[in-house]
C-alpha cells in the first residue's frame, strides 16, 4: 500500500492514482500490483465505482504493454521536427500539401475581443502554421486570412480527396455554456496554398452549441463514395467525444451523421481519425482501449464497409506519455 492504517482507508482511491503514475511512467510491472491492491478493496459510492472500472481497463493497458515492450517496430523511424516548428506549446494535425507541412499550433496569446478577454481558463489560441520543405523550414503562421481570423481558434485542417477544398476547425467561446465550442468549416482552393473564404458545414454535421471537430476525409473505393469523419459530442454518442461519419454529397451537402458504433467508439473519448486511402483502412486515437499511455493509436481494417477489431499499433508510435 502507498499509504498505511486510517490514512489508507479513509482515501482508498491512493492506490489507483499511484498505479496511474506509475503505468503513465512506463513500470507496468509495479502499476499492476496497485491496480490490483484497488480492486481488492471494497469501495461504496459512484466515485470510487467508478474508479475501480477505470482500474480493471487501465490493468488490461499495463498487461497489453508488457507484450507491445517486447515486439516494438523496429522498422519505423521517428524523426523530430526542429524548433522551427516543435516549441514547447502543443503543436499537432499535421499534413503535407506538396512540399508544405500544414500543421496547428497553440502557441499565440489570447488576444482581446472589444477591449476584453473572451471566456476564462484558457490563455492559449490555436492557430494554422505551415512549414516549407515538408518542414525543414522556419514556420510561418498561414497568411491566408480565411484560415486564421484575429479572434478566432483556428486547427485541425485537413485535405479532400481531390484537393480542392481544405477543412478546418475554428472555435469560439459559448457565453452561453461557458466554454469553448468548436465547428467544422472548408475553404475551397484559389490557387497554390491559397485558399478562398471559409463555409460553415450545414446543421447536419455541425449541431448548435456542440463541439465537432477533428475533420478528416477519406475516400470508400468500394463503394466509390467520399466520407467525412469528425469527431463530436452530440447526443447519440457512445462516450465524450466520438468518431462520426457522413458521406460527402458535393456543393456543401452531406448525408446522415452516423456514429462508428462499438467497434471504435467507447466511454472514453475517440479523436483525430484519418483514413488512408491506399489501404482502405483506418486510423485514430482512445482514451480507452487498453494501450501504454493516455491516447494510444489504433488501426481498423475496413472490408466490406464494415470497421475490424481495432489493433494497437504499438512501439515506437505510442508510449507511456
Amino acid at each position: 500500500m502507498v499509504a498505511k492504517g486510517e490514512y489508507a482507508s479513509k482515501y482508498p482511491e491512493i492506490d489507483y492514482y499511484y498505479a496511474y503514475c506509475l503505468k503513465h511512467n512506463g513500470q507496468y510491472e509495479e502499476a499492476i500490483q496497485y491496480f490490483e491492491d484497488f480492486l481488492k478493496i471494497e469501495v461504496k459510492g459512484k466515485e470510487l465505482l467508478n474508479l475501480q472500472v477505470e482500474a480493471d481497463h487501465e490493468l488490461k493497458g499495463c498487461h497489453l504493454a508488457l507484450e507491445l515492450v517486447k515486439n516494438p517496430d523496429r522498422t519505423s523511424k521517428i524523426i523530430h521536427l526542429s524548433g522551427d516548428v516543435n516549441t514547447k506549446y502543443s503543436d499537432f494535425s499535421p499534413h503535407l500539401i506538396g512540399e508544405t507541412l500544414y500543421y496547428s499550433s497553440l502557441r499565440f496569446e489570447r488576444q482581446l475581443t472589444r477591449g476584453r478577454v473572451v471566456g476564462t481558463g484558457q490563455t492559449l489560441v490555436g492557430k494554422i502554421m505551415t512549414a516549407q520543405n515538408r518542414g525543414q523550414s522556419r514556420f510561418e503562421q498561414s497568411k491566408n486570412k480565411n484560415l486564421n481570423l484575429k479572434y478566432e481558434n483556428s486547427g485541425n485542417s485537413n485535405l479532400n480527396s481531390d484537393g480542392t477544398k481544405l477543412y478546418l476547425t475554428k472555435c469560439a467561446y459559448d457565453e452561453r455554456k461557458s466554454k469553448m465550442v468548436c465547428q467544422i468549416y472548408y475553404c475551397p482552393k484559389k490557387g497554390e496554398n491559397d485558399w478562398g473564404e471559409a463555409i460553415k458545414l450545414p446543421e447536419n454535421i455541425n449541431v448548435d452549441g456542440v463541439t465537432c471537430t477533428h475533420p478528416a476525409i477519406g475516400f470508400d473505393s468500394t463503394r466509390n463514395k467520399e466520407m467525412l469523419y469528425f469527431v463530436s459530442e452530440r447526443k447519440g454518442g457512445l462516450g465524450k467525444k466520438d468518431i462520426w461519419m457522413a458521406e460527402v454529397l458535393g456543393d456543401n451537402k452531406y448525408g446522415e451523421a452516423l456514429n462508428l458504433g462499438k467497434m471504435v467508439n467507447t466511454i472514453g473519448d475517440e479523436v483525430s481519425p484519418y483514413y488512408h486511402n491506399t489501404t482502405q483502412s483506418f486510423y485514430f486515437s482512445s482514451s480507452h482501449r487498453p494501450g501504454l499511455g493516455g491516447f494510444d493509436v489504433f488501426h481498423s481494417d475496413i472490408v466490406d464497409g464494415e470497421f475490424q477489431e481495432p489493433v494497437n499499433i504499438g512501439i515506437p508510435l505510442n508510449s507511456a506519455a
